[in-house]
């Protein structure tokens, strides 16, 4: 069969199976084994199919993929190991006609081969059709599957044109996607049917002003209200923002610290108004009394003043202010009383007695009686004392207005604890929403809903836990996605030698009379990649082994010095081999509590890697020096160093800096990463400084004394 056929893939084992095989059917197989390359091929060469696999050096596959289809429509397949779906639509959306997942059948690849070439043929005669359509401002000239919007040309490939065409002959029809994909792309094909999705998507990217709201093609869909509930209304945003800055107890103590505050507020006013009160109406009577005693002045004795109607006075004064007089002799007597109940009584008062002791005036309020009480002394008018005078206002009806106003405050103090009460229930409603929506959260993710996460617009504990807790979810997605990310990094790795090994094979099983010295070539190959797959697995062994759950360590005391020296001594072949410079200082003697084993694994590691990624008569330089506390081991080496987006990620497991390089060199992408959980093990730290085209310098640093469960 006469074609023309491009095989881009890293992996030269695959490509040379696939190219033995493939010069079967077809008259030139172009090989490629980079991205760049590739391109290069597809823009000075006219194929009728491309064979691309997608992880590639310098430039990948999906790239090459998008950059060709900018000036072809030429078919592609992409050939890889990466399979998941969204690596599919990916690939399907950068351009792709096909993908095929490794490992694969050769005879299957050349199905699928055959049958996407079969359909672009009848695709081709069916464009033969000399008509134009328009549709518009559109024009679809299907002659030359040219397409023209606004007199202004558009560039579409082959499958998007197709479907144009189609949808444009059958206006208002509407088109399922398996009829889409039974009509543009045949009913042999047995690819995904997302490819429509894919490919329609672009094409309205490209003929669409506005994609979102599209002119040309419609899609039919049934609406879905998206109903989202809404946590809290809006007029209780303000309160919730309010008991959000405070914790449960906060809130309840500074309810109950509110309350208290208002009612004592109002007994304090309460009281201080009433001492007011008292203390006025003291002040008066104890006036009243001194003004009264004064009238004695002009008499010499009691009787006197008596005589000359003093006391008739003194009850006509007492009956308009309702103030009691009484005046009591020097024998404790109660001469006059103006409400005639004490009269001749001898009197026991404790103000009475001061008068006597001290002839000072006294007064104040008497919580037995209830009254407001004055005793000042009485002069005659020859200045000598007489008698005491005692005034007694009745606070009875004062106090009983203070009844009356001390219940009104009673109700008010009701109202306000009741208040408290209702804000304190609203409150702690409030708070009880979020913890609600917490075990919810915590339900749903119980049941295997991983996305949720607790909202942290909530109050102290509530946010509290919903960082702890989205913490952890982020941890355990972040431990998930790590591991998928490493069963998909495993799987592509161990593919990849499968796949050379199953291409070499049904390359020979499907060719007669293949040549003795191929078939030789192909069983050594094929030998070749089975080592390099238990190398894979000894590597994933290793790593599984340095679990922390099952790590072990043989912990004895070990000369660095020596270790050192004879390691670099095994390797020192390998560096000769380059030309490689092999230097080792110490600047001590080094004792250290270490694993010899896989101590000597890391520095064999570091310094391979070294010489590996070494210029021609470079160097590398291995120290070793030590304080009180670490020793440190520093790998130094002139080598073409690693781009600075790259040194953090060359610890992960499968990272390659450069892929190509990598194969290469035999490596499998978890050197490194064995080494620093060798280093981790016991307790040290590792650092890598790197400069592109100058060189790399690793340093670690492991303590002299391990010390087992170290934090």
């Amino acid at each position: 069969m006469a074609g023309r056929v491009l095989v881009v893939d890293d992996e030269k084992m695959i490509v040379k199976g696939l190219k033995f095989s493939l010069m079967q059917d077809y008259s030139v197989v172009d090989c490629a084994y980079d991205g760049e390359e590739a391109l290069e091929y597809a823009k000075n060469n006219e194929y009728d199919i491309i064979l691309l696999d997608i992880m590639l050096p310098k430039l990948d596959g999906l790239s090459v993929c998008q950059q060709i289809r900018e000036f072809s429509d030429v078919p592609i397949i992409m050939l890889t190991a990466k399979g998941d779906d969204m690596d599919k639509i990916l690939g399907l959306e950068y351009g792709a006609d096909d993908y095929i997942t490794k490992p694969f059948n050769i005879l299957e690849v050349k199905a699928r081969m055959k049958a996407i070439l079969r359909r672009n043929a009848v695709t081709e005669k069916k464009a033969a059709k000399n008509n134009i359509i328009n549709a518009g401002d559109m024009k679809i000239d299907c002659d030359s599957r040219n397409l023209y919007i606004a007199g202004r040309p558009i560039n579409l490939t082959a499958k998007e044109f197709d479907l144009l065409e189609l949808l444009a002959v059958n206006p208002g029809k509407v088109y399922s996607r398996d009829n889409l994909l039974k009509a543009v792309w045949g009913q042999d094909y047995s690819g995904d049917g997302r490819t429509v999705d894919v490919h329609m998507r672009r094409l309205r990217e490209k003929i669409e002003d506005n994609p979102s709201e599209p002119k040309y093609v419609h899609t039919k869909f049934k609406k879905r209200n998206d109903h989202r509930k809404i946590f809290f209304d809006r007029e209780f945003e303000s309160f919730f923002r309010f008991i959000n800055k405070y914790s449960t107890r906060q809130f309840a103590v500074m309810a109950v610290i509110v309350a208290t505050a208002v009612i004592c507020t109002f007994e304090g006013f309460e009281y201080i108004y009433r001492q007011s009160v008292i203390t006025r109406q003291t002040a008066v009577i104890q006036n009243e009394a001194v003004l009264i005693a004064a009238e004695y002045s002009n008499y010499e004795s009691l009787e006197a003043a008596e005589n000359n109607d003093m006391n008739s006075r003194l009850s006509s004064y007492s009956a308009l202010n309702q103030i009691r007089i009484r005046i009591v002799n020097l024998n404790y007597v109660v001469s006059v009383d103006t409400y005639s109940i004490d009269t001749n009584k001898t009197i026991l008062n404790p103000r009475v007695f001061d008068i006597f002791s001290n002839h000072k005036n006294s007064s104040g309020y008497d919580k037995k009686t209830g009254n407001i009480q004055a005793a000042v002394p009485v002069y005659n008018d020859s200045g000598t004392f007489i008698a005491v005078l005692v005034a007694d206002l009745d606070y009875t009806e004062i106090d009983s207005m203070f009844h009356d106003v001390n219940s009104q405050n009673n109700n008010i103090k009701l109202v306000i604890i009741t208040i408290c009460l209702a804000l304190l229930i609203v409150g702690i409603y409030f708070l009880n929403r979020p913890v609600k929506r917490v075990l919810d959260i915590i339900s749903n993710v119980s049941a295997g809903h991983t996305d949720e996460r607790i909202p942290v617009r909530s109050y102290t504990e509530i946010r509290e836990i919903a960082d702890d807790f989205n913490n952890i979810m982020d941890r355990a997605n972040e431990t998930d996605q790590s591991r998928a990310e490493f069963v998909s990094n495993v799987s592509h790795e161990l593919k990849t030698p499968i796949t050379s090994i199953k291409v070499l094979a049904e390359s020979l099983n499907t060719q007669e009379n293949v040549p003795i010295e191929v078939y030789q070539e192909f069983m050594q190959d094929i030998v070749s990649e089975i080592d390099r797959e238990s190398k894979i697995i000894e590597d994933l062994l290793t790593l599984v082994r340095m679990d922390k759950s099952v790590a072990t360590l043989n912990i004895i005391s070990v000369n660095m010095n020596d270790l050192l020296e004879m390691t670099l001594k095994r390797l020192k072949p390998l560096a000769q081999k380059k030309n490689i410079e092999l230097l080792f200082e110490s600047f001590r003697p080094v004792v250290a509590q270490i694993d010899e084993v896989k101590m000597t694994q890391v520095i064999s590691n570091l310094v391979e890697n070294s010489i590996k990624y070494n210029v021609e008569d470079g160097w590398v330089h291995v120290s070793l020096n030590a304080d009180y506390q670490y020793f440190y081991i520093r790998v130094e080496d002139s080598g073409i160093g690693i781009p600075e987006e790259s040194i953090n990620k060359i610890f992960e497991r499968f990272y390659r800096v450069d892929k190509a390089r990598s194969r290469e060199t035999g490596g499998t992408g978890l050197g490194l990463a064995i080494v620093r959980n060798i280093i981790l093990m016991h307790h040290g730290t590792i650092k890598v400084h790197s400069e592109e085209n100058i060189g790399t310098t690793f340093t670690m640093r492991i303590p002299l004394n391990y010390v087992e469960n170290q934090q």
